[in-house]
């Protein structure tokens, strides 16, 4: 059972048509339903990464079946993430999701698009420890998986922000520092055009881009009880 939590590519702001096919369901406000985008307790109303996350976690033998408790949030701040109404939302349905299940395996968190536009690299790895001190304090041994993304806009265009090292750098070293941290995928890899809407600015990802972008969560979860292995990929 996972809980994910991020900005727009963590939620439903991507290309809508994919259709799950094994026993993937979401979970909100201790209620199951069927996985279907838009997911239900995310912002937007498109798509999302999950759906076929969860196709490949089953097909993979990993789960059997899985759930996906969805708290992100399209343009936020890793600040804007760790305080007030967006915070305790997450907490509560984390909360409500272990107090359900029984357990949650992990956090898949994927934000850093707006750190990046705004210029707020240099402080990243800072709030972001702030964001796990208090996950540790809240939660009972909580995990997660950090994305690598600092993608934000078109090569073709002026306003871009594309492969921001600085933040990068930030984002590999909380994995290298925090046990509790591991490695999720590397979306700045996804750059081609197919792999983003291109009526969207370029940063939101297609049904091919949710494709590529999955192989890398499963690439990640098989890896969950090789920890060694996982933060030596950095």
């Amino acid at each position: 059972m996972f809980v994910t939590y991020g900005q727009s590519n963590s939620s439903n702001h991507g290309q809508i048509g994919y259709v799950v096919k094994n026993k993937v369901y979401m979970f909100n406000d201790n209620k199951i339903f069927k996985y279907k985008d838009p997911s239900i307790g995310a912002s937007g109303v498109d798509g999302s990464v999950w759906g076929v996350t969860g196709d490949k976690i089953i097909n993979s033998g990993l789960y059997k079946e899985v759930s996906f408790t969805n708290t992100g949030w399209g343009g936020k701040t890793i600040s804007q993430l760790s305080k007030g109404k967006l915070f305790d939302y997450f907490i509560e349905q984390y909360l409500l999701t272990l107090k359900k299940y029984g357990k949650v395996d992990a956090i898949l968190f994927h934000q850093g698009e707006d750190d990046a536009e705004h210029h707020l690299e240099n402080q990243y790895y800072e709030t972001f420890m702030i964001f796990m001190k208090k996950l540790r304090k809240l939660l009972p041994k909580p995990k997660l998986f950090l994305s690598i993304v600092s993608h934000c806009g078109d090569p073709g265009r002026h306003r871009i922000y594309v492969e921001n090292t600085k933040l990068r750098s930030q984002q590999k070293k909380l994995i290298k520092d925090n046990i509790d941290i591991f490695r999720g995928p590397d979306t700045d890899i996804l750059v081609k055009r197919e792999h983003r809407l291109p009526n969207n600015d370029f940063t939101h990802f297609s049904l091919l881009g949710f494709d590529k972008f999955s192989d890398q969560w499963i690439d990640c979860l098989k890896l969950k009880n090789g920890e060694k292995i996982l933060k030596n990929l950095i």
